[in-house]
């Protein structure tokens, strides 16, 4: 039987004997994916199916012959059947080449029947690999192709899986996708069944760090929905809140099942919720005295200090002394101003990763990272701005002529551009305070606010 083939630039070449097409093959002309077509056919095959298909036909053929037909007869070469689909290159016409288009269709609708179970896996490339042969792409941009398709219907890899960014479209396939919403299901599935050994009968709010350790995948990322599968888990077990909560915080109180509470009755369980509630009640009196009282100590402690501030020096006050607590105050300054240059980049940190947030769960970590390193900044900002309103306050205690001594010293050392900045504010809050009693520190923090924000060294 002849046959035609399409060579590297889709151009019908033919017609060649089976035997050519195997010669052809090992000189690397010929390919297992080539697309074959034999004279009077229709449908192109590729070159590996062929062979297969002609190994068959072959043995099934010669047992066919060895029975029905005599020695003599057997012998006999059957012409064969000619057929007027396909003429050779010598009358002139071309062999229909196969519609690529047409095929491609096929391809597509092929990927979304596997997609429609919201589920792929490796194994479904290799279901895709002939029907990709004959549409004409290479292996690599059939891959391309289908990673296009699962993305554009919402799919993603697996979340536990470690795919780095510079990871080939091979590797990226070689997971399992799925849709995030199949891909939280299973998350939340691999939570409860972990909660099963996990939980017995109590559950504590000490303990929660290590429940959220065993959340898989997308359902580890969503702190919320995390906290909501937990609650529904409890609910479900026949788990009960232990005390009072705020809606929306009830993991913030322990949750025991009737078997582990084991009240001795309902008399004593009545008086033992009445003494929690008391003594909750008695806490919070006791904190909220000692709150004010202590503030009101505070306040009347740097009242008391400030109010020196139109007064005489103490007498152990020298010069040098007015030296080393300016140096003090400038180093407290300085720090406090690092702090506030720091801010706003957090800020803005904080916001593009809200963003990332937005486009996938799977930033969220980076959000709470965010958030943890703007709140410590602002707490060590705080923190700065008190310990340079002391020394500020102190040293406005001083003659002018030691502050003005402790000053000069300062300024003749070698300063960086920002601690220059810290002492011009330090010597004007300091004369600020030696005329004033006010306590508050806002106003320092404002002009450093002012000076700092968008500083660069």
């Amino acid at each position: 039987m002849n046959y035609f083939y399409l060579d590297d630039q889709r151009k019908n070449i033919g017609p060649v004997t089976l035997e050519e097409l195997q010669e052809l093959q090992k000189m690397g002309l010929i390919k297992s994916n080539t697309l074959i077509i034999a004279k009077g056919e229709k449908e192109w095959i590729s070159f590996s199916k062929l062979l297969a298909t002609t190994d068959s036909s072959v043995t099934s053929t010669e047992s066919t012959v060895l029975q029905d037909k005599s020695p003599v007869e057997s012998s006999a070469v059957v012409p064969p059947v000619e057929h007027q689909a396909v003429e050779e290159q010598s009358t002139g016409k071309s062999v229909e080449q196969p519609d690529i288009e047409t095929i491609r269709e096929e391809l597509d609708s092929l990927i979304d029947e596997i997609l429609s179970a919201e589920e792929f896996e490796p194994e479904d490339i290799e279901k895709l690999k002939d029907k990709g042969n004959l549409s004409g792409y290479s292996e690599e941009q059939l891959l391309i192709h289908v990673e296009k398709k699962l993305l554009e219907k919402g799919f993603i890899p697996d979340p536990d899986a470690d795919i780095k960014e510079t990871a080939t479209v091979n590797e990226r396939l070689s997971v399992g996708w799925k849709t995030y919403e199949k891909n939280l299901e299973v998350s939340i599935g691999k939570f409860r069944n972990a909660l099963d050994n996990q939980l017995k009968g109590v559950y504590s709010p000490n303990d929660y760090a290590n429940i959220a350790k065993s959340a898989m995948g997308f359902l580890k990322r969503d702190d919320l929905k995390l906290k909501e599968t937990l609650v529904s888990y409890l609910k479900e077990k026949g788990f009960k809140p232990v005390g009072e909560f705020e809606t929306g915080n009830e993991l913030a109180v322990k949750w025991k099942t009737d078997s582990a509470i084991n009240p001795r009755s309902l008399s004593n369980l009545k008086w033992i919720i009445i003494g929690i509630v008391l003594l909750v009640m008695v806490v919070a009196v006791s904190v909220s005295v000692y709150i004010f009282s202590h503030e009101k100590v505070e306040k009347q402690v740097l009242q008391s200090q400030i109010s020196k501030s139109v007064t005489p020096a103490p007498a152990y006050g020298t010069h040098d002394s007015a030296r080393i607590l300016a140096l003090d105050a400038l180093r407290n300054g300085t720090d406090l101003s690092v702090t506030i240059s720091k801010i706003p980049k957090l800020k803005k940190v904080v916001e593009a990763a809200k963003e990332l947030a937005e486009v996938s769960p799977r930033y969220q970590e980076q959000v709470t990272t965010a958030k943890n390193t703007l709140d410590s900044a602002l707490k060590n900002r705080d923190k700065d701005l008190l310990a340079y309103f002391g020394k500020v306050v102190e040293l406005s205690r001083y003659t002018p002529e030691q502050i003005s001594y402790a000053m000069g010293v300062i300024n003749n050392g070698d300063l960086t551009l920002r601690e220059k900045k810290v002492i011009e504010l330090l010597t004007k809050h300091v004369g600020y305070l030696s005329k004033n009693t006010e306590n508050d520190p806002t106003k320092l923090m404002s002009d450093f606010n002012m000076q700092f924000n968008d500083f660069i060294d």
